[in-house]
């Protein structure tokens, strides 16, 4: 949860243009985020279908934020998005 709230606070640093993409991607990340806990218990992954949508997902996000024009923090969320 943690590089989730990274990458939600970092993705306000980048200009409006981008804001319709950056609320697919902030609507991705939130969507793993919530059902994670659905997937995976105490490091068990006990729901192998959840768990490969969330890894097709979490492949958008890692997309989402190349994609993204360059700033600053980019490399750093793009590290966190591959956690």
């Amino acid at each position: 949860m943690r590089a989730a709230t990274y990458l939600f606070t970092a993705l306000m640093f980048f200009a409006s243009p981008v804001l319709a993409d950056t609320q697919q991607l902030l609507q991705l990340i939130d969507y793993v985020g919530a059902d994670y806990s659905d997937a995976v218990i105490d490091g068990d992954i006990v729901n192998q279908a959840e768990y490969d949508e969330m890894l097709d997902f979490s492949a958008g996000i890692t997309q989402h934020l190349a994609d993204l024009p360059d700033h600053s923090v980019k490399a750093g969320l793009i590290d966190n998005a591959q956690l």
